[in-house]
């Protein structure tokens, strides 16, 4: 008999007798032969939202050192304000538009300005402020308009600072599987910095001025398919420096100004999944150009330097899951500098008495091959091992060796069957040796023909890491990471000829109650290195010692008064070292420490509105031997011995609003 089933009767159907009924939910459907790329939901109504956090600070700072900015983003005292939040604003006609912003108002900021529509376009704008204090100086020297002029009997002080404000914007469309992007980006950099020149006065260290700016353009255009992607992209790079050449009033052009220069790279990249397999992969060839303006003086027979290096970079990678417990990496990597810049006969400096001829500079050109290999097999829930072999060979046609190749082993086991704790500790060997090390296709005949640079030079290193993690209670957690290494540069006589790197790492978290929470941390870094030297041809005659010694302390509390009111404290204390032995015989070393403390309460005025108030102390000193007075050695100027000591202080308030 033929018949048909409406819904209610088929519904009653079911209720009526449990046995009959099947379980036709959302979950249990069968989709997958479902095309669901093109399903739209006409009646889903956005509903517009806003929310967010917004921070107000007022504060006072009293301090003596402008160096305390680095750490409480102004150099000055007296009041400071800052404002930082995070906002999303989502509209009815789909617009998502997000703003984050990061102490505004300080010499150290950012702010993050993005609208999106999903599947449609997104914008940004972009803002950051990054400001760098160095040490007080001192000098006779000044700077106007772009000579260098000293004056009779007077010393200017003034502070190392750095400034970078960049601004950028960028715009994304998307059609389908395509993706449009352009981002745009210009920094200015302003400030001073250390600089030097030569003279017949001698060596001269005086205060330059930085004003430069660079653009940066990102363009390019993406395809996202189902098994595979891919991007063609263009990045430029523009520079350009404001200070033209300084001069004496006596001699001119004594110092050139840094030259402005271009790069451009064009690059095409992917990437496929296929069964267990990822493949990726880039080719660029790029171009990097300065073309300036050289200072003409005797010996230099160029007027205008053509500097110009092409690139060429390929770079392959895959990643397979041969079974669900091995995993087998693998990249390939070749990158090549041809330099094809101006070449010509330069008459050579005189030193030691030995005047040098004109002589033929030789463009540098570099080239890189490596690759690695990993794999990583997971024998149980507790028990992993991964190992891996890396190979790089750096060929330069204009060096005392030509041919680098450097080889590195490395296994790592982690265990986890001791619960609560996971153990890992991993080994690693690498060696480096290229082609006969022959000083005397390049070096002066001033220079020994028993030394070695140390980054060309045969060596071994070994070493072992070593990572702790334990929970032995539920409000207690244990880190602790430790490692070791020593370079040995077996062929080499004078020049670098051992180093020792060893440090530890312990972080505690404790949490006896849901309203009391502390930590701790301490870490240690020790780098030993050993140095031979000589003032003669065949042997060495004096031996080089240094010690680096830099040590972290930390500890904090943060306890949830009441419902309202939570209080807290931060310490940290960092101190780094640095000893200089020769032959046993001190040197000059290097010494820094800082203490900082801050000391703070918020309290909740409702669900929506919070304060806080919060006391910042920092203690800085350092002493450095490399520094001495202006006038302390016979033809050197320097910039003065003004090492740092100072305490400086911060109070502030600030109201944190939830909308």
């Amino acid at each position: 008999m033929y018949f048909k089933l409406n819904i209610i009767t088929t519904m009653l159907i079911v209720i009526s007798d449990p046995l009959l009924a099947a379980d036709f939910g959302i979950d249990n459907a069968n989709t997958t032969q479902v095309d669901t790329n093109k399903y739209q939901c006409n009646r889903c109504i956005e509903h517009p939202s806003l929310n967010g956090q917004v921070s107000i600070g007022l504060g006072l700072i009293n301090s003596d050192d402008a160096y305390s900015g680095n750490e409480f983003g102004k150099d000055r005292n007296g009041l400071v304000g800052a404002v930082s939040g995070d906002m999303r604003l989502r509209s009815s006609d789909g617009l998502d538009t997000k703003v984050n912003a990061h102490n505004l108002g300080l010499d150290s900021s950012r702010f993050h300005l993005q609208v999106n529509k999903t599947d449609e376009f997104k914008t940004n704008i972009d803002y950051r402020l990054q400001t760098t204090y160095g040490r007080k100086v001192q000098s006779p020297f000044f700077i106007s308009n772009n000579v260098i002029d000293k004056a009779a009997n007077s010393i200017f002080n003034t502070s190392i600072i750095k400034e970078r404000e960049k601004v950028g914007a960028g715009f994304e469309y998307l059609y389908q599987d395509y993706k449009a992007f352009l981002d745009y980006s210009y920094e200015k950099q302003s400030g001073n910095k250390e600089a030097s020149f030569v003279d017949a006065i001698g060596v001269v260290n005086f205060v330059e001025p930085i004003s430069s700016s660079t653009e940066e353009v990102h363009a390019g255009i993406t395809y996202n398919g189902n098994t595979w992607s891919s991007t063609l992209q263009y990045n430029g790079s523009f520079y350009r420096d404001d200070i033209d050449n300084l001069s004496l009033i006596y001699n001119e052009d004594i110092y050139a100004a840094t030259p402005d220069n271009s790069a451009h790279i064009i690059s095409l990249s992917g990437q496929s999944v296929f069964l267990n397999t990822a493949l990726n992969g880039t080719i660029s060839a790029g171009r990097m150009i300065q073309d300036s303006r050289l200072i003409p003086m005797a010996g230099n027979p160029l007027v205008n330097w053509d500097g110009q290096v092409d690139t060429r970079d390929v770079r392959i990678g895959f990643s397979s899951l041969l079974n669900a417990r091995w995993r087998v990496n693998g990249k390939f990597s070749f990158s090549d500098r041809d330099n094809q810049s101006s070449v010509d006969n330069f008459a050579q400096l005189e030193w030691d008495n030995i005047s040098g001829a004109f002589k033929m500079n030789v463009p540098l050109d570099i080239s890189r091959t490596g690759g690695s290999l990993q794999t990583s097999y997971r024998f149980s829930s507790q028990y992993r091992l991964s190992s891996g072999y890396d190979f790089k060979e750096t060929e330069r046609n204009y060096l005392e060796r030509e041919i680098n190749r450097e080889n590195k082993f490395w296994s790592k086991i982690t265990i986890h069957a001791i619960d609560k704790l996971k153990f890992s500790i991993k080994g690693i060997y690498e060696n480096r040796g290229g082609s006969l090390y022959d000083s005397s296709r390049i070096t002066a005949p001033q220079e020994n023909p028993l030394l070695r640079k140390y980054y060309l030079a045969d060596r071994e290193r070994s070493g072992v890491e070593l990572n702790i993690n334990h929970n032995p209670l539920y409000w207690l957690n244990i880190g602790i990471n430790g490692s070791y290494s020593r370079d040995k540069y077996q062929n080499t006589d004078l020049g670098l000829s051992e180093a020792e790197d060893y440090r530890y790492d312990i972080t505690l978290g404790i949490n006896p109650s849901n309203k009391l929470h502390l930590y701790a941390l301490a870490s240690q870094q020790w780098i030993n290195s050993d140095m031979s030297g000589s003032s003669f041809d065949n042997y060495s005659n004096w031996l080089g010692h240094v010690e680096d010694t830099f040590i972290n302390l930390g500890a904090g509390v943060s306890w949830i008064w009441s419902d309202d009111l939570t209080v807290g404290a931060d310490y940290l204390f960092a101190n780094s070292e640095s000893n200089t032995a020769i032959d046993d015989s001190d040197y000059g070393d290097y010494y820094d420490y800082r203490h900082s403390i801050e000391l703070y309460g918020s309290y909740a005025l409702n669900a929506d509105v919070g304060l806080k108030l919060s006391y910042r102390y920092e203690r800085y000193y350092d002493a450095d031997d490399g520094l001495v007075g202006i006038d302390e050695i016979t033809r050197l100027t320097t910039l003065g011995e003004q090492n740092h000591n100072y305490n400086a202080h911060l109070l502030m308030m600030s109201i944190n609003c939830m909308f």
